[in-house]
């Protein structure tokens, strides 16, 4: 063999193993992103599904709050900053123990949900203040029972 061909054939094993390394940077690039939105995404519903929560304990009209067991109201959805929406459901329990359900959603731009979340608490209806509104209180969960 001549000096030229091995040339050539270590410039072509090097140019191959430099694409190689080249290829993988740019997919690992690519994945990385679809990671990081990805998780953007989860990030911004779980927010929406904590606010529909806490929205919820600012309290709402006596004549709303379902009494039997197993009825549900659903609150109107709220679109927030960043398409994305969160919602609240109040689901009965029986007695004054409630579920309260907020669920978030990070639309895409295609109006296609890229991530959802949810968030149950239980609360108990306290109605000790003379008004129209009902304030929730939340039952801290643990091995007690629930009065």
């Amino acid at each position: 063999m001549n000096r030229r061909g091995i040339a050539l054939l270590l410039t072509m094993a090097v140019l191959l193993t430099l694409g190689v390394i080249a290829t993988t940077g740019v997919t690992l690039a690519i994945r990385e992103a679809d990671l990081g939105r990805t998780a953007l995404a989860d990030a911004k519903a779980r927010a929406a599904a904590e606010a529909a929560v806490a929205e919820g304990f600012q309290g709402w009209s006596r004549g709303i709050a379902p009494v039997v067991a197993g009825d549900s109201v659903a609150f109107p959805v709220r679109p927030l900053p960043g398409a994305v929406f969160g919602s609240l459901t109040l689901h009965s329990l029986g007695g004054p123990i409630l579920a309260l359900r907020g669920l978030g959603e990070a639309v895409g731009p295609n109006g296609v949900v890229l991530s959802k979340s949810h968030i149950e608490l239980l609360i108990r209806l306290d109605s000790a203040v003379a008004d129209s509104v009902v304030y929730p209180r939340a039952i801290t969960r643990g091995w007690r029972r629930i009065p």
